[in-house]
Order: structure tokens, then C-alpha cells, then sequence
């Protein structure tokens, strides 16, 4: 089986609880890859997220909400979250596949954030107003990556962005990147 979609849980309620959700995963304490913190688990699954069976623990625990969240290992495909609370699904979101949104959604919940930091090295100036190009440096303006390794060319694209939101904390971030490239060089 190959690892495809991310799932995290995060379990709300009394911590005796959230422990007994919790031990029903048979997670070693140890294992930091998978008990991300006292009350938040993540695991893999193949192709889909297994609803049914988060379903089925949700009626195991009544007392217990579960926050599922879920992103497919192709970025921005199938993503979304939910909440269960005894067997009964709430609060679903699912972004449209492809849209800033589902990137953003997939980014925070795999924590790959290749699109938004290292893709953007490679982006020859004439190809940054591509669609996807376009749409990584939206998002790494979003999440506020700068780096004095960027081209020059998207440093200024973000500076610009920066003023027309009125960052202007984030634009000063943006030209001292650009200044160490000036020293840099």
C-alpha cells in the first residue's frame, strides 16, 4: 500500500477521553510521526480518507469531537476537513482542487511547503505570471516567505503586493532581503 493522503485528528474533550481515543490507535508514546501531540493524532491511508471507520471510532467515543483533516500527497488535490461528534459529520470543508485555497489547506496540514519556498528559486523571470507560478507566489505571499536566495524579480513582485495590502512591516522584511542580494553580488 502506498502512502497517499495524510490524516490528522485532533480530539477535543475530558483528557481521560481524549487518552481512550487515543489508545485505541495503539500509538507508542514514542512515536512523534505519529501522536503529534497529547491530543492529536496522524496517520496514512490509501487513496481516501477512511470516513467510515472515523465514523465508527466517533460512535465509539459520544463524548469526544474529532477535527479530521485530510490531504492528498498530490498538493491541493483532495483535501478538506470535518468534524465528527458521535458519528455525525459537521463543519465540512472541502476546497476546490487546484484552488489557492486547497494548496493553502494542503500546505498546513502536510507541512510541504516545496511550492512556496524552493519552486520558487527555480522560476525563470518570464514565467512567473504563469498560472501556477502566479498562484505559488500568492501563497508564499500569504504564508510571508522571503528569502535573499529568491530572484530579485519575485522579491519585487512580493514588495509590490506587500504595499498594495499595506504591509509595509513585510515590505521592509522584503527589501532587506533584496538589499543582501545587493551585497551578496
Amino acid at each position: 500500500m502506498g502512502f497517499e493522503v495524510i490524516n490528522i485528528l485532533t480530539i477535543f474533550g475530558s483528557s481521560d477521553d481524549v487518552e481512550e481515543v487515543v489508545r485505541s490507535f495503539n500509538i507508542d508514546n514514542g512515536d512523534v510521526n505519529t501522536l503529534l501531540a497529547p491530543n492529536k493524532v496522524k496517520f496514512y491511508s490509501d487513496r481516501t480518507c477512511p470516513y467510515e471507520d472515523l465514523g465508527k471510532l466517533s460512535e465509539t467515543f459520544p463524548d469526544v469531537m474529532i477535527r479530521v483533516q485530510f490531504a492528498h500527497e498530490d498538493l491541493g488535490q483532495y483535501v478538506g476537513e470535518y468534524f465528527l461528534n458521535d458519528g455525525v459529520t459537521s463543519k465540512y470543508n472541502t476546497p476546490l482542487s487546484g484552488s489557492d485555497e486547497a494548496y493553502e489547506m494542503s500546505i498546513l496540514i502536510t507541512g510541504d511547503d516545496f511550492f512556496i519556498t524552493d519552486f520558487l528559486y527555480g522560476l525563470e523571470e518570464d514565467e512567473i505570471y504563469e498560472e501556477f507560478p502566479e498562484q505559488c507566489i500568492r501563497l508564499a505571499f500569504k504564508f510571508r516567505m522571503v528569502n535573499p536566495i529568491f530572484p530579485t524579480y519575485i522579491l519585487e513582485v512580493f514588495e509590490k503586493m506587500a504595499v498594495e495590502v499595506e504591509d509595509y512591516e513585510f515590505a521592509s522584511e522584503i527589501t532587506k532581503a533584496m538589499s543582501l542580494q545587493n551585497i551578496e553580488q
